[in-house]
């Protein structure tokens, strides 16, 4: 007699742990890719000795947030739980740009890369 790991029954509501197990690595999945795609797309521009245009951050977070929206649904998440990992990225995104837009290193040593 096998027992079953994952009934079908309550995997997929929210709160239990195979909900959040997927959610979790969804969020990661965005986070992480937009950051591989932000820097694949830069270096890119660089070895093919073109600009950096400013689209590029944009491609990168939207192309990770399709693949996180298709990964979520690839696992059994339907509806609005299909696209909450890539609105969770979104909201960590949007905070950090919102946070990392009230600082700025004026010392000495802060702007010498600039």
């Amino acid at each position: 007699m096998s027992k079953k790991l994952f009934t079908n029954d309550n995997v997929y509501t929210p709160g239990s742990s195979r909900f959040l197990s997927i959610l979790s690595w969804s969020v990661s999945a965005v986070l992480l890719l937009f950051l591989c795609l932000a820097h694949i797309f830069v270096m890119l521009c660089f070895s093919l000795n073109w600009y950096v245009s400013a689209i590029v951050a944009p491609i990168a977070l939207l192309v990770s947030l399709i693949v996180g929206s298709w990964l979520a649904r690839r696992e059994g998440l339907i509806g609005w739980q299909g696209i909450t990992p890539s609105l969770i990225a979104l909201t960590v995104v949007g905070a950090s740009l919102f946070l990392a837009s009230k600082f700025f290193d004026m010392s000495w040593d802060g702007l010498w890369y600039h």
